[in-house]
């Protein structure tokens, strides 16, 4: 760990600031509103990195190279414990910060996704049905729709996913156990 902190609050403002710029110049493009798209960017900004600020502050994979890192990777992807035991402070902790990111329910994602899956529907049946106005707000729908169409298939992957992290840290910390053990004489 880099100077025995495991958390850089310098690494999540870059990421804000990197999702912020991206996304308003996206919302900025695509919907001809530059306002809009730098208050979109600057909401999308703060709340991506206040989500994701377990996973991306961790510094737990500092002073690792570039082979270790695909080692700890795999075995959380795959859910199996690492196999070089000086590796498994960083999985573990590594597998802790991706556990962090998300604290809601499967039953709130699922209600989220069809939320803007609909939303998105609605607006887009009116753009198709002609409705006065609704023109404006088709990029909008199309959007949510999509956003929505993605949760789809994000959602029942993210579970998988969280599934396999606490199976790679519950098998490497199981794998550990022995290894604590072996000093017959308890100290």
């Amino acid at each position: 760990m880099a100077g025995g902190r495991d958390f850089s609050e310098d690494r999540v403002v870059k990421y804000g600031l990197g999702i912020a710029v991206v996304v308003g110049v996206v919302v900025g493009l695509v919907l001809r509103d530059w306002a809009l798209g730098a208050v979109g960017g600057v909401v999308a900004g703060v709340a991506l990195a206040w989500a994701l600020r377990s996973y991306l502050g961790s510094t737990a994979l500092d002073g690792v190279d570039r082979g270790q890192r695909k080692l700890i990777g795999r075995a959380l992807r795959r859910g199996e414990a690492v196999t070089d035991p000086a590796l498994a402070p960083q999985l573990i902790a590594t597998g802790e910060a991706a556990l962090g990111i998300r604290k809601v329910s499967p039953k709130a994602m699922w209600t989220f996704t069809w939320c803007v899956l609909g939303l998105g529907a609605v607006i887009l049946l009116g753009w198709l049905a002609k409705v006065d106005g609704a023109a404006q707000y088709a990029p909008i729908g199309f959007i949510l729709a999509g956003g929505g169409v993605a949760l789809l298939g994000t959602v029942p992957l993210a579970e998988r996913s969280r599934t396999r992290i606490r199976q790679a840290i519950q098998r490497t910390r199981d794998s550990q156990k022995p290894l604590e053990s072996d000093d017959p004489s308890g100290l």
